[in-house]
């Protein structure tokens, strides 16, 4: 159990200095209220996002690391850190999933 906890603590620890990007088969449009939608060239799957999703992709165009985002986040919803790590992790999962970002090393 202590071995496993170790992995995802390493895992955990990789994730936050590593970039995603949009897959290039994904278009992201945002609306002047903040919410926006991924559409899936390759399977034709339109996804919606809130204000939150919407600002992590816009983030994902700057090109940092999933801890700068946390920390724009942090800043920008006033919020704890600790907390929106790990609210990114499952949102990385899910858009991970379905190939709608790529990890950029």
């Amino acid at each position: 159990m202590e071995e496993r906890r170790r992995l995802v603590d390493k895992s955990k620890r990789d994730v936050m200095t590593a970039v995603f990007l949009k897959s290039e088969h994904v278009t992201c449009e945002t609306s002047d209220k903040g919410k926006g939608f991924l559409f899936d060239h390759r399977s034709g799957y339109v996804y919606l996002l809130n204000k939150t999703g919407c600002y992590i992709f816009t983030l994902f165009q700057e090109e940092i690391s999933v801890e700068e985002i946390i920390a724009k986040m942090s800043k920008k919803f006033n919020i704890d850190s600790s907390v929106i790590s790990e609210d990114i992790h499952n949102f990385l999962s899910e858009v991970g999933k379905m190939k709608l970002v790529v990890r950029y090393d």
